[in-house]
């Protein structure tokens, strides 16, 4: 068989590759050789950090874990009648795990508890502070207070609160819950223009709905 030139080319090429991938490996093991505390002290330093990020990847779990189950457990002593032991249980939650899902959550629960039993401005202190976390759970916090704020018959101050929620989250769906709030309330304060236009609101926007049916009841006798 002839060899081509290109062939040759090729050859020769390839084999000075291979010198040099041959040298760098040899001078690689020369090196660690020569220096063998530095390669352990080195890849000791690389496994330790391996190990710190597998020990706080464990933590974080199980940090969750411990988050949620307590959550499950204030609960729990809720709907099992025990409102003021859920209430601590919430608390200490919160203050354990501040910031997760888990601790906005128990504010919600804190707040629902003290808002059935009348204690409003402790119910909005809790229902405030889930609002500030963020999150998915803020719109739920945001509806609560405009809802506590009516109950309590601070109707101005449960305006507000519906004003912001509807600002911010005017497509969730406690949106029409909050509007039932707002027309109440500006009904409260005769409002009525104000009432009428947020009940019209209700049909228009949630047609064929429960939230609209209530709505033009209270429309009908108006316009009779």
């Amino acid at each position: 068989m002839t060899t081509t030139k290109d062939s040759q080319h090729w050859s020769s090429t390839l084999e000075a590759k291979h010198d040099e991938v041959r040298e760098a490996v040899i001078s690689g093991i020369d090196w660690v050789l020569a220096r063998r505390k530095q390669a352990l002290i080195v890849l000791g330093g690389v496994a330790v950090l391996l190990l710190l990020a597998a020990v706080a990847t464990v933590a974080r779990r199980a940090r969750k874990a411990d988050a949620w189950d307590r959550y499950a457990v204030a609960e729990l002593l809720a709907f099992g009648g025990r409102p003021t032991e859920a209430i601590d249980a919430a608390r200490k939650l919160a203050v354990d795990h501040a910031g997760t899902r888990a601790a906005s959550l128990a504010l919600l629960l804190e707040g629902d508890i003290l808002q059935a039993r009348g204690e409003h401005a402790a119910a909005l202190t809790a229902f405030s502070k889930a609002a500030e976390e963020g999150g998915p759970l803020t719109p739920f916090a945001m509806a609560d207070k405009a809802m506590t704020h009516e109950s309590a018959g601070a109707c101005a101050e449960a305006l507000a609160a519906a004003s912001s929620f509807l600002e911010s989250s005017s497509d969730h769906f406690l949106a029409p819950l909050v509007l039932g709030v707002q027309a109440r309330c500006q009904s409260a304060l005769g409002r009525g223009d104000d009432a009428k236009s947020t009940l019209q609101k209700m049909t228009l926007q949630y047609p064929d709905s429960p939230w609209a049916a209530w709505a033009n009841a209270r429309l009908s006798p108006a316009t009779k």
